[in-house]
């Protein structure tokens, strides 16, 4: 049925948000075992279940393929054919494999909300972690019915972190392209593009081993131009796809 299609559709880029969410706001990153592809239980999934790890092995094994020849465009396709799961699937290894790298970003850094300005404040939920001189920025977009209603985010924008230092040239981890700081804000559209979510990290010489695929985008802006604990959570924190 065309109704039930739209809402399974716009349904999957809120888990993509909800996920991406859960993978970078203060807390350990709790995945229930088996569900880093769609899972529709009416309840909490039970972790004793059977889970079919080739089947995810395999879907790995393609992400990591597709993200390799084309960050962006491979996200975009994942979320237009979104019923296999691999866009969900893509969102937990990319982060993932980020926190692996930036432990104490995630596990000792500050939160800083980004209170965005413009006509679609409240569709645009930002902010930063940092922790020294590690930082990244998330953003993401919130009520999906009114997102595809109207892609136009013009006039919206995020406002810079605080703890950017002196970062000018900053790259999104799913999509690949390049977003350059110039004054206090950077407009939604340049951040998200057509994606749902979005993590901007300072580009540096660490930043070339995640297979980007940069896109240079440049932006005037204003200005110029607790944890949880237990087996389960502990499992969670340190899972990666490929070990699976």
């Amino acid at each position: 049925m065309p109704f039930q299609q739209r809402i399974a559709r716009l349904g999957s880029r809120n888990s993509v948000v909800q996920t991406t969410l859960k993978l970078t706001l203060p807390d350990v990153a709790d995945v229930y075992q088996g569900a880093e592809l769609w899972d529709l239980s009416l309840v909490d999934p039970d972790n004793r279940r059977p889970v079919d790890y080739r089947a995810r092995i395999g879907l790995l094994e393609q992400v990591s393929a597709l993200l390799k020849c084309d960050r962006r465009t491979a996200m975009l396709d994942m979320l237009k054919g979104w019923q296999d799961g691999r866009a969900k699937l893509a969102v937990i290894a990319i982060l993932l494999g980020y926190r692996r790298d930036h432990s104490k970003l995630f596990a000792q850094g500050s939160y800083e909300p980004l209170i965005a300005t413009g006509s679609k404040v409240d569709q645009i939920c930002a902010f930063a972690r940092s922790y020294q001189q590690d930082v990244l920025v998330v953003a993401v977009a919130r009520f999906s019915v009114r997102s595809e209603a109207d892609r136009d985010w013009a006039g919206t924008e995020i406002p810079w972190p605080q703890a950017v230092g002196r970062q000018t040239h900053w790259q999104d981890l799913f999509g690949g392209r390049v977003v350059e700081r110039r004054g206090e804000g950077v407009g939604v559209e340049a951040v998200l593009g057509d994606m749902p979510v979005a993590v901007l990290v300072p580009i540096t010489a660490d930043t070339a081993k995640y297979d980007l695929d940069a896109k240079p985008v440049s932006v005037r802006g204003r200005g110029g131009n607790s944890a949880v604990g237990g087996r389960r959570a502990e499992r969670a924190r340190t899972w990666s796809p490929a070990r699976a």
